[in-house]
């Protein structure tokens, strides 16, 4: 059911503003978040063309871990800078999948032997070509 407004004769659903009770994160900032970022995930994934198989709640667990020798999580810490943390897949050659998955800090993608940038082979093409 529409109301009309009178000043401009238009019309607005009866009930505006935020519905938290009908959020699958509640009022929780940090889970809204993680939905955000997931959305954000699964997108790239399928426009990569890259399969997956983990779910919202396995993302959240990879995250909500904690750093070793610290009791901050990573996703405290997840970010695009030197020393932020970034997920990224073990083998490039097989789907992202909680098994497959190491969670980094932008230095150790070196020494685990894991390279930036898209796959070789893939659709997108060197900016240098």
């Amino acid at each position: 059911m529409r109301k009309k407004r009178s000043d401009t004769g238009k019309t607005r659903p009866l009930a505006c503003g935020e519905r938290p009770h009908t959020w699958k994160y509640g009022l929780d900032p940090i889970k809204k978040d993680q939905n955000f970022a997931y959305t954000k995930w699964t997108a790239q994934a399928r426009y990569r063309n890259e399969e997956y198989s983990l779910t919202l709640d396995e993302y959240c667990a990879l995250w909500n871990k904690k750093i070793p020798y610290t009791e901050v999580t990573y996703w405290s810490k997840k970010g695009r800078k030197r020393h932020d943390y970034s997920m990224a897949r073990k083998d490039r050659d097989k789907e992202w999948c909680v098994s497959n998955i190491v969670i980094l800090t932008r230095p150790e993608f070196k020494d685990y032997g894991l390279a930036y940038g898209p796959k070789t082979g893939s659709k997108h093409k060197d900016k240098n070509e």
